[in-house]
């Protein structure tokens, strides 16, 4: 059993991205970021925007961040490159909400050996989210001062409307029972209306816009410390050549 919680790790490992925002970009955006996961009041966010706004990158970057900070409670990424693994996205959570929060891990295998068809794609989300993550944690006493998040990033790549729409509504429920400890859900997506009619009427919802004056922004630092780059590069180049001319 141990394995097969382990592979949910491992998978999950392989699928995140490597992009990360750059410095000193979407500068607004991570101070509304912030202060929301400071709050204990605002479990859900929903950052939605069309494809190609950087929802992936932006993801990863708070997941890194929150990482550091040790508040990182789980995170997933999910890819139509990878769909065949989303099956295993509650039990890969649960594997990463038992090495932060050690005490569960004991209730989370005890429901395994219980059940053997637990990790299977034949048990359904509420289910698997029942048996390993809510009541596992219910026992368990917890710092409500302490704020965690859990990211999930691209959640309408894998699944049917229907689909989305029903975990949509367990993810943004499951979390906010009072014996529960304070983690904000933070996912990504398109701006579907499916999804939006799923989701509970108090979630903060961050859109993502482009066109507006904080993207031509950005785009003049992508492009400066681009440029810079290749200047660097270019530089590097040609000074080595010109010691190899010298040398010979």
């Amino acid at each position: 059993m141990e394995e097969s919680m382990k592979s949910c790790q491992s998978q999950c490992e392989m699928r995140q991205p490597h992009s990360r925002c750059m410095e000193n970009t979407r500068v607004a955006l991570w101070e509304t970021l912030r202060q929301v996961l400071d709050r204990h009041d605002r479990m859900n966010i929903w950052l939605k925007g069309l494809a190609g706004v950087g929802k992936m990158s932006i993801a990863f970057t708070i997941a890194e961040e929150m990482k550091l900070t040790q508040r990182l409670a789980a995170s997933f990424f999910f890819s139509c490159q990878h769909a065949q693994h989303a099956t295993m996205f509650i039990p890969t959570i649960a594997y990463q909400l038992a090495l932060v929060f050690p005490s569960i891990k004991d209730a989370i295998m005890k429901a395994i050996t219980e059940d053997e068809l637990l990790l299977s794609s034949g048990k359904s989300h509420c289910d698997q989210m029942q048996e390993l993550i809510i009541k596992p944690l219910h026992p368990v006493q917890f710092h409500k001062e302490m704020s965690y998040a859990i990211i999930i990033d691209a959640l309408d790549e894998c699944f049917s409307t229907e689909e989305e729409a029903r975990l949509v509504k367990l993810l943004t429920e499951s979390f906010l029972g009072p014996d529960l400890p304070n983690i904000h859900l933070l996912f990504t997506s398109r701006p579907q209306l499916h999804i939006h009619a799923a989701m509970q009427t108090d979630i903060h919802e961050i859109p993502l816009i482009t066109g507006n004056d904080a993207t031509l922004r950005d785009v003049r630092v992508f492009l400066w410390v681009s440029l810079d780059n290749i200047r660097k590069t270019r530089l590097d180049h040609f000074g080595r050549r010109q010691c190899l001319g010298i040398r010979a």
